[in-house]
Parts: structure tokens; sequence; C-alpha cells
């Protein structure tokens, strides 16, 4: 899985880059196999409002061609973060659930 993360509007230290990218890594090993390429993306809204202004946007090409898209708001950086990636990961598993119960319906119909 392909991780790619950007920032816009907002200034992150080099080293939180590195240390975001393990954290998608482990909050999605279980669907690593069902996504090609993740592409995380942290915006500042806000400006010097101080409103619910930080959103993470997250793009997820699945394996078979799909895509999932999530988008979280929130005023602190980390928590439009974290909810965006629990939220991608029950996308990409509800996906993968509904891709499954299609091809086993093509199956029952192709032998029956």
């Amino acid at each position: 899985m392909d991780v790619i993360i950007e920032t816009s509007q907002l200034s992150l230290p080099r080293w939180s880059h590195e240390r975001l990218e393990r954290r998608v890594q482990r909050a999605l090993k279980r669907v690593t196999a069902k996504v090609k390429r993740l592409q995380v993306t942290l915006k500042d809204e806000s400006g010097a409002k101080r409103g619910r202004g930080k959103v993470c946007t997250v793009h997820a090409k699945l394996a078979w061609g799909g895509e999932v898209f999530v988008t979280e708001r929130s005023r602190s950086t980390a928590r439009a973060f974290f909810r965006a990636l629990r939220r991608s990961r029950t996308m990409v598993l509800r996906a993968a659930k509904r891709r499954n119960a299609f091809k086993t319906q093509a199956l029952k119909e192709v032998f029956a």
C-alpha cells in the first residue's frame, strides 16, 4: 500500500510525515491487501478564526479498481486525522464485503 500525505495551509515538522505514515499503516493493517494507494490530505480552512476548520480527506484506491473518499472536520488536526482513518477503514471493509457478495451471487447464477 502506497501512502501519500499532503498538507495545505498547515505546517507540520518533517518528522511528523513519517510518524503519520506509520499511524496510517498501523490503523489500516487489516485492509492493506485491499488498498493499492492511500492519499491523506490535511488542511486548515479556518485560518485565524479558530473554528472547526481542520479537515482531513482520505482517498483510497482499492486493489480491484474501486475508490473510497472520506472527509472529516474537527477543531483538532489529530482528531480529524484519526476519525477519517477509522471511517476509511470501515468503508474499505464494507466495499470489500459488497464486492464479495456480488461475486458470490454471480457464481451461484453461473453454476445454478
